[in-house]
């Protein structure tokens, strides 16, 4: 059987991203690594607090990790990712919409 290669449009590797603040640090991602390839559809779902959010800030840009690399179309992220976009569970949109 033949393998076709991987080719990634999103690849998020070893991620970790750390809060410091009051004398702690908190933990909220901890290598996380995942690939996605062009047209894919991914969930994220759990618990308030497990990192979903931050997860999704650092992959579109809006956050730094403290650790790893996020890989878009074969390049770096670095800094914000005007082609990715999400919308929280939240009433975000305008209520016409």
């Amino acid at each position: 059987m033949l393998s076709r290669p991987v080719t990634s449009i999103l690849s998020i590797q070893n991620v970790s991203r750390a809060f410091y603040g009051r004398g702690r640090v908190v933990q909220a991602l901890s290598d996380v690594s995942l690939d996605l390839e062009a047209g894919e559809f991914l969930t994220i779902v759990g618990p308030s607090g497990c990192g979903k959010s931050t997860l999704l800030n650092v992959v579109s840009g809006l956050m730094p990790a403290s650790e790893g690399a996020v890989v878009f179309k074969g390049r770096p992220l670095a800094g914000v990712n005007h082609q990715i976009g999400y919308v929280t569970q939240a009433d975000n949109l305008y209520p016409w919409l």
